[in-house]
């Protein structure tokens, strides 16, 4: 049985570009940061479950802006999902 593809019909493209961002919603660029809520959303956390892993030290490194601003580098981000790979590995 021969499959008809999707750019032949047209309606898997709609689907795909219904899940595609838009250049803005992408995230941050490398030297851009963001919010502990932003980080939460990214890697479908709770803040919860971000702040325990925080008190366990095994949350991601911060940069504190002021009294209240805290923000989280994607290198920051890099270097947090490594080590959690390393560890997951172990």
């Amino acid at each position: 049985m021969e499959t008809i593809r999707p750019e032949v019909t047209g309606k898997g493209a709609r689907i795909a570009q219904a899940m595609t961002p838009e250049p803005h919603t992408r995230g941050p660029s490398d030297d851009q940061a963001f919010s502990i809520r932003e980080f939460c959303q990214r890697w479908h956390m709770s803040e919860a479950t971000y702040y325990r892993l925080q008190r366990q030290d095994k949350g991601p490194a911060v940069m504190r802006l002021g009294r209240k601003k805290v923000l989280i580098s994607r290198e920051a981000e890099r270097a947090w999902c490594r080590a959690r790979e390393d560890e997951a590995a172990t």
